[in-house]
């Protein structure tokens, strides 16, 4: 065997190398990805003609357009109308190809290389199996075979004995592979390095032929002499826009930190004010028999539905005839500064939100933090932090109710501490989560 010939290299060489697509002319071509999927492939319409690499892939530049849009593509709503559009287009280039001159035996090749990589690209999709194209695919229609994955190099190979004759042809057959084309090497051991070496062999027939493209893509490529400052040539101007950008979000940081620290007094003025107690007027007692009570099984309260989590010391529960309050520390909700839950307490939150699912009332979820003061972007002050953190167990906890609706939240910062901020121990303690449920 020829060892120059790149059917038939042995196997282990390992060349990957993969130029850019030939073609002597200022339009040279690119090696392209296979298309983003897409469930709307091709138009209704004739589809246009762009290329103008040479006149037989100039007729066939629409479907070359159109084969980039079927690789890949997720769905096709009607495949047999789509089959029947690619035989009218295929009969379109061939009229187009004869009329520029090209000879018969030539377009007719091109027509053979086309339906096998139009084919191709159809059954590797999600949808091409399903739909019955293997048994009506384009080869079958126009030439009653079932595949061309072989045939295809096999005229490469035979077309690359005289290269400049079949240059035209060369070109197309390099396009389709250059789009995906793989043939029988998709299912050969080591098909990818052969299609590799193959590729390379006809990169160089093709260089030789039409030369190495023009490196000048136009003849008047020096422009005038930019007349802008030296600091706008160097600079882009959206350089500028991004540092204004930055300099405004540093500056409103600032001033938003600024109020929050002159605030936080007037905050908590505010919830020092108390309401002045009103007395209640004094029931009148009526002198009546005493109710007959039937035995009724006592209601079920938070305490019943919670009592293994209390029994772990997972969290606290008081209740009264009014509401049930459910104590959780902060420290095990969440680290230090942030209002994310920790993924381990997250099953905790769920059974707390299946339990108050099964009794009615309204529910309040209230964030506290200790004295120590934050303040960044995310929490300009400790109302924030606690704020965030009862919005953040709310969203997990009302998952888990039928009427979410129920949930109120509020943040109260450091306001109502349950032991003193002067240890580290009292500290822990102001960092909670309270959930309450008023009966």
């Amino acid at each position: 065997m020829d060892h120059d010939d790149p059917f038939f290299q042995p196997k282990g060489d390992d060349r990957t190398v993969i130029r850019p697509v030939p073609g002597g002319r200022r339009r040279d071509l690119h090696r392209q990805r296979p298309a983003t999927p897409s469930s709307v492939p091709v138009s209704s319409g004739p589809l246009p003609q762009l290329g103008k690499l040479n006149p037989l892939e100039s007729a066939a530049s629409g479907l070359m357009a159109l084969l980039t849009r079927l690789t890949g593509s997720r769905s096709y709503p009607d495949p047999g109308g789509l089959k029947n559009q690619l035989i009218n287009e295929i009969k379109r280039f061939q009229n187009t190809a004869l009329k520029s001159g090209l000879d018969q035996e030539t377009v007719y090749t091109a027509r053979y290389v086309l339906c096998t990589a139009l084919d191709e690209a159809v059954l590797n999709t999600p949808w091409g199996q399903s739909s019955g194209w293997a048994q009506k695919s384009l080869l079958s229609s126009f030439y009653k075979e079932v595949s061309g994955g072989k045939r295809f190099f096999q005229i490469l190979k035979t077309l690359g004995k005289d290269p400049s004759k079949n240059i035209d042809l060369l070109e197309l057959m390099y396009l389709c592979m250059a789009l995906g084309y793989q043939g029988h090497y998709r299912i050969t051991q080591d098909g990818k390095n052969q299609l590799t070496r193959i590729r390379e062999w006809l990169y160089q027939l093709i260089n030789r032929d039409r030369g190495h493209p023009t490196r000048e893509l136009s003849p008047h490529w020096i422009g005038v002499t930019d007349q802008r400052n030296p600091l706008m040539r160097l600079v882009p101007l959206w350089v500028f826009g991004a540092v204004a950008a930055a300099l405004l979000a540093v500056i409103f940081s600032g001033l938003l930190l600024h109020l929050n620290h002159l605030s936080d007094p007037a905050f908590k003025s505010v919830y020092a004010v108390k309401a002045p107690a009103i007395a209640a007027p004094k029931p009148v007692i009526r002198k009546t028999p005493p109710p007959i009570i039937a035995n009724k099984k006592p209601p079920i309260t938070l305490s019943d539905l919670l009592s293994r989590e209390i029994s772990a010391a997972k969290l606290k529960v008081d209740e009264t005839g009014e509401h049930g309050k459910i104590t959780l520390q902060g420290d095990n909700l969440f680290r230090s500064g942030r209002a994310t839950v920790n993924n381990a307490i997250k099953p905790l939150l769920h059974k707390i939100g299946k339990s108050l699912n099964q009794l009615p009332g309204r529910v309040l979820i209230t964030g506290h933090t200790d004295s120590d003061p934050i303040s960044n972007a995310r929490f300009p002050s400790n109302w924030h932090l606690s704020q965030a953190r009862a919005d953040a167990v709310a969203a997990i906890i009302g998952t888990d109710l039928d009427d979410p609706g129920r949930i109120t939240t509020e943040g109260r910062s450091d306001l109502e501490p349950i032991a003193a901020n002067t240890t580290r121990a009292g500290k822990a303690k102001n960092r909670r989560v309270e959930i309450t449920l008023f009966k």
